[in-house]
C-alpha cells in the first residue's frame, strides 16, 4: 500500500511540472490575440518541367546491346547451345532427382500441407504449390 502511495505522489508531481512548463496559448475568442505565422508550401516546389534533355550517341549504345546479344548472355552466363540443350541427361541425373530432389519436393509438399493446416496459406496457395512442385518434375 506504501508504494502505491509513493506512485501516486511521484505521477503528481510530474503532472503538475508538466502543466506548468507548458506555454500558455492565447485566448482564440480575442480578436486581438497574436496568431501564428503561417507558412505555405506548394506540393510543385522543386518541380522540373519537361524538356528537351540532352540526346546521347545513339550509335554507341546500339553497339553495345548489339555486342551482349551476339555474346548471349546473362548475368556472366553463358546460353546453351541447341546442340547441348537437346543432349540426353548424363547417367548421374535420374539418380540425382530421385536421390535429392524427390525427397526436397516431398519435405516441401508435407510443410505446404503444415502450413495450410496452420492456416497460414489458403487452399489455393496449397494447390499452387502442389502443382508447381509436380511441374518442376
Amino acid at each position: 500500500m506504501d508504494i502505491t502511495r509513493r506512485c501516486t505522489a511521484v505521477a503528481a508531481l510530474v503532472l503538475a511540472t508538466a502543466a506548468t512548463a507548458q506555454p500558455r496559448m492565447p485566448e482564440p475568442a480575442q480578436p486581438d490575440a497574436p496568431a501564428p505565422v503561417l507558412r505555405y508550401q506548394s506540393a510543385f516546389d522543386g518541380y522540373r518541367a519537361l524538356g528537351d534533355d540532352a540526346v546521347g550517341n545513339w550509335r554507341a549504345v546500339n553497339d553495345r546491346v548489339r555486342e551482349a546479344a551476339e555474346k548471349r548472355t546473362h548475368a556472366g552466363h553463358s546460353a546453351p547451345t541447341p546442340a547441348a540443350a537437346s543432349a540426353p541427361a548424363t547417367p548421374s541425373q535420374p539418380r540425382h532427382y530421385r536421390d535429392e530432389i524427390v525427397p526436397l519436393r516431398k519435405r516441401i509438399s508435407e510443410e505446404n500441407v503444415l502450413r495450410y493446416n496452420g492456416m497460414l496459406i489458403g487452399i489455393f496457395g496449397l494447390l499452387a504449390a502442389a502443382a508447381e512442385g509436380k511441374a518442376s518434375l
